[in-house]
């Protein structure tokens, strides 16, 4: 996953952001850590749309992002800065912001809530512990990313707050990006919310101002490829539709590719697939031949520095590769036969019974050589948000 660390020697010791990457997001969740609680109620219908009117970090006409008539809420540093931890932790343990965080008993949005780090952070930086007052802001259009990894020192960390306070409070918009920042061109909007939170939150935790923040691209674009798995191809293009709505959802890039035979091959041969894509290939049922090929020079080759994740659906009969049924046909050994319609792979390394009880060559435990390979892989009876969360995982990884 993702890891954004501050580190920086204090009185107890270094502070770095952990890894967690592996928790369920299949129910709405509530954390709350020094009296700040941050909900997540992902709307698995939602996706981000498309629009030419993007937010850049720079001044606009001013709007009035109060209504009118509406008491002020304020909020002191202290609380913000505990938000802020709270904001932090739930992002390392789930790989996405959370929907809302709840301030004493105030709801704040994340648009809102960036808004409130960056003004904590200049006013942190400049000895003034005011409170802060909460506005209100549209949430981002069309948030774009193009960094390497790399650090943000303090003077543009704190030259991208004031970019970030001056066009929220002017505009009543969130932005979808910082534009020229010295890692890319753009740094996305669940980026900034993160670095601004993990800010704050070594400052709660330590009492020292950052020097910098490590950063690493919020994730990694993501390309499906299916199989032809339901009863007509219109329906394996709508799940992959689906699963790319969730994830655009969570501010992850995702498009479905392609469906079909050698989809998982033809994505890998597509120039126009960044290698630092996350290419994930959706199978009805598991063929021998094409797991091996993926250790051998042909796939390394296509493949180049992209990462692959294999999903197989057992919802319409096809075996679990961890469990294969021949298993009591070879004397308990996990053997995966020769598909009978592999007619691409010239041998494979291993012999067995298949399920006919035909003795045929194939491949012993594909679940392991797979991970020994370096590949992962879920096996799933065809949930969509199962399949979403794990490629989250893995797109932010």
């Amino acid at each position: 996953m993702l890891l954004l660390a501050i580190a920086v020697v204090s009185i107890n010791g270094t502070y770095a952001a952990t890894e967690d990457g592996n928790l369920s997001h299949n129910e709405s969740t509530n954390l709350t850590a020094n009296n700040t609680t941050i909900t997540d109620t992902s709307d698995t219908n939602t996706s981000n749309a498309n629009n030419p009117d993007q937010s850049k970090l720079s001044n606009s006409p001013s709007n009035d992002n109060m209504a009118a008539g509406e008491p002020t809420t304020t909020f002191t540093i202290d609380q913000i800065k505990q938000a802020a931890t709270t904001v932090r932790d739930y992002i390392e343990t789930y790989d996405k912001l959370p929907d809302n965080v709840l301030i004493g008993t105030t709801t704040v949005t994340m648009p809102q809530f960036l808004e409130l780090l960056a003004t904590a952070t200049i006013q942190i930086n400049n000895g003034n512990n005011n409170p802060i007052t909460l506005g209100t802001f549209t949430a981002p259009k069309d948030p774009l990313e193009n960094i390497v990894a790399g650090n943000i020192y303090k003077t543009e960390y704190l030259k991208i707050a004031n970019d970030i306070k001056n066009y929220m409070d002017n505009s009543g918009k969130t932005p979808d990006f910082a534009y020229k920042t010295s890692l890319g061109t753009y740094l996305r909007y669940e980026n900034l919310v993160y670095m601004y939170s993990m800010i704050l939150d070594y400052y709660n935790t330590s009492g020292n101002k950052a020097a910098f923040a490590a950063m690493k691209p919020w994730a990694r674009p993501v390309y499906l490829t299916s199989d032809r798995i339901s009863t007509t191809i219109e329906g394996d293009w709508a799940r992959l539709a689906s699963i790319a709505s969730i994830l655009q959802s969570w501010g992850i890039s995702a498009v479905g590719w392609g469906v079909g035979p050698d989809t998982q091959n033809g994505v890998l041969r597509d120039t126009d697939v960044p290698q630092d894509a996350l290419v994930v290939d959706i199978y009805g049922g598991a063929c021998a031949g094409t797991i091996y090929a993926m250790a051998q020079s042909y796939y390394l080759g296509i493949k180049g520095t992209r990462k692959v994740f294999s999903i197989w659906t057992t919802e319409v009969g096809g075996w679990d590769i961890r469990n294969l049924p021949t298993k009591k046909l070879n004397g308990g050994v996990n053997f995966l036969p020769r598909a009978h319609d592999d007619n691409f792979s010239k041998s494979l390394p291993d012999h067995g019974y298949n399920s006919q009880g035909v003795y045929t060559d194939g491949l012993n435990n594909p679940d392991q050589f797979l991970i020994n390979h370096g590949y992962n892989f879920l096996v799933t009876s065809g949930n969509i948000l199962e399949m979403a969360t794990a490629i989250l995982n893995q797109a932010r990884t």
